[in-house]
């Protein structure tokens, strides 16, 4: 599988004007967005810093940067010493656009840093609200140079992680509160019941506009906090909840209710409660007041440092004379570390333990199993601290050695956060993998790249503890694994594959059963997967298609955009619609001489690139 071409605008340029030295070097990192505050007040400035972190030979950008011009005034930008800029950025007035690409100054300065800023842009705050400033349309090159399937000079792409977009909120300009810290590192500041009447008027008047109501709307709810008292219990620090005040807030809450219900909008409601380290790790409340949050349909936030956890109203049922207990308890670095040799291959960033306990009258403790509804976590980690395109959200029993891996962890690189539905409590990180193979050092950037982010996701491993093999074919039974895992399909209790070659006691009948069930693959005409075999480009080609039919998101190429390839003679009538739709999707191109080789095995390293570039 060749190199990506490059696109890129200044490409044509480089080429055609400048010298380019042969070099093998491969950039890898990422491209993030850094605010200087996560809250300004309204006709203000904020600073939005572009950086590339742990990229080497980052030699030509471009990107765009995009902000609601109803909210946002672009005021300045500036470059960094080390590029120039290859045209003037070009805005969109209608969408707030503004593109950039930037060229290296000198070809020859190659070097990694830790954090290196490309560029910054300054915005003037128009009108209060919440707004997110997006970053995409990112393509990076490395000074590398290759000979593309055209016989002509190209770049290296480089593949890069892009941290997409900040949130930042821009409140009224009376607001004398202090603005709060970057996102990802602190909760905004919690409002009292005297200026919530004010906020709420300030909400009536913004009504008109949909979206800035339910901003300002989510804001109010979100700084509706209510403060737990702080005391002791057998040497241990616990934070109780008044019912008097409980029941304010959810007047306050209601009223916001009904003034969004005249209005047609919704948004749902919760407490938040503060369980900041240093003060206590576990709160509580009567099974009255849970009553209470339940009936008014009022969920509980308990927001502890780097963590907030969303229990939904009516989540359990508590008995009578009940307390609850709930215990978030940050973990430190070594005792999330893991035991034995694979765990120097894991970073702990953030670490927490969750319980839930049902406290009775007679003191006696029983822990909370499980929940009618998904508690809804966010744990935060904070930017910089690891590669994110390697980070992941894992759980394990409680001070048990190993982590577990949870794939429906959802993470925002934005706000430096993952989110995941729990059905029951236990300890969960955030936690860098890192992984290591000895012999994928000379493999293609791209296939490097991808090794190491679906091992870090947990789709792909190695042949042994030290080796990927990425030169080692993939047979039909380890790609539909592959795949199956990369897409998160259910895995059925069933051993029964629905082939006849399938057998029920091999480790990929449930993979195989999966694919089937989802249309992934279909068996020859004799009913048999052929499951041992290796898997050819075409077969891909045709796996990739029926993929992308289970992704919304993915939409078909157009008919015109397929280059046929010189060996069309030879993909079979089956597999042709599949392999130029690979094609013009970017799935799968071709190789030298403008062959697509169809009926070539697919290596391990080539098959981490495809299931990367559909994971996009």
């Amino acid at each position: 599988m060749g190199k990506e071409r490059c696109s890129l605008v200044v490409v044509a340029a480089l080429l055609g004007g400048l010298l380019i030295p042969s070099s093998s070097s491969a950039a890898e990192g990422s491209i993030r967005l850094i605010p200087e505050a996560g809250r300004i007040a309204n006709g203000t400035e904020v600073t939005i810093r572009i950086t590339a972190e742990q990229v080497r030979d980052l030699y030509g950008i471009q990107f765009r940067l995009q902000a609601d011009p109803d909210i946002w005034r672009y005021e300045k930008h500036a470059i960094s010493g080390r590029y120039t800029e290859f045209a003037s950025p070009q805005q969109s007035g209608e969408t707030g656009d503004r593109a950039f690409a930037l060229i290296r100054r000198n070809i020859g300065d190659i070097s990694e840093q830790a954090s290196a800023e490309i560029a910054s842009i300054t915005y003037r705050a128009r009108i209060p609200g919440v707004s997110e400033i997006r970053l995409h349309d990112v393509l990076a090159v490395s000074s590398e140079t290759y000979i593309n399937e055209h016989g002509k000079k190209d770049l290296s792409v480089l593949p890069l992680s892009v941290s997409q977009s900040v949130k930042i909120e821009v409140s009224a300009a009376g607001d004398v509160e202090p603005p709060s810290p970057a996102p990802g590192s602190a909760a905004p500041s919690p409002i009292g019941p005297s200026r919530f009447d004010s906020e709420l008027q300030r909400l009536t008047g913004l009504l008109s506009d949909r979206e800035q109501a339910l901003a300002l709307a989510r804001q109010l709810i979100r700084r509706t906090e209510l403060a737990a008292a702080a005391g002791e219990e057998n040497g241990r620090r616990i934070g109780t909840l008044d019912s008097g005040e409980l029941a304010d807030r959810l007047r306050q809450l209601q009223q916001l209710q009904r003034l969004l219900r005249q209005n047609g909008l919704t948004v749902p409601l919760s407490v938040t409660v503060p369980m900041e380290q240093g003060s206590f790790a576990e709160v509580r409340l009567t099974a009255a007041d849970w009553q209470l949050l339940s009936d008014a349909g009022v969920d509980l936030l308990l927001a502890a440092g780097q963590m907030d956890l969303r229990v939904p109203a009516g989540s359990f049922r508590a008995r009578e004379g009940e307390e609850i207990a709930w215990t978030a308890e940050p973990i430190s670095a070594a005792a999330a570390a893991g035991s034995g040799d694979a765990s120097a291959d894991y970073m702990p960033l953030t670490a927490y333990r969750l319980e839930a306990e049902a406290i009775g009258a007679d003191g006696n403790r029983k822990k909370i199993a499980g929940f009618d509804k998904p508690v809804g976590l966010e744990l935060r980690y904070k930017p910089g601290a690891g590669r994110e395109e390697l980070l992941g959200l894992y759980t394990r029993e409680d001070r048990a050695d190993n982590w577990t891996y949870i794939p429906a962890g959802k993470q925002d690189t934005g706000s430096g956060s993952f989110t995941a539905e729990l059905e029951h409590f236990s300890e969960y990180a955030v936690i860098e993998y890192a992984k290591r193979y000895s012999d994928t050092a000379d493999v293609y950037a791209e296939a490097r790249k991808a090794i190491e982010v679906l091992t870090a996701r947990h789709v792909i491993e190695g042949v042994d503890a030290e080796r990927f093999a990425p030169r080692q074919a993939v047979t039909r039974a380890e790609f539909t694994a592959l795949l199956v895992r990369s897409l998160q399909l259910p895995l059925p209790e069933m051993a029964a594959a629905g082939f006849a070659d399938a057998e029920p006691d091999k480790w990929y009948t449930r993979y195989i059963r999966s694919a089937f069930e989802a249309g992934l693959i279909e068996g020859d005409a004799e009913g048999r997967m052929n499951p041992e075999a290796p898997i050819t480009r075409e077969q891909l080609a045709v796996m990739a298609a029926r993929a992308r039919s289970l992704m919304p998101e993915q939409s078909r190429s157009p008919e015109a955009a397929y280059t046929p390839y010189a060996d069309d003679a030879q993909i079979s009538g089956w597999a042709r619609s599949a392999v130029y739709e690979a094609q013009a999707s970017g799935l799968l191109v071709g190789m030298e001489q403008s062959r697509f080789a169809p009926l070539a095995e697919t290596t391990r390293a080539d098959a981490a690139v495809f299931l990367l570039r559909l994971a996009k």
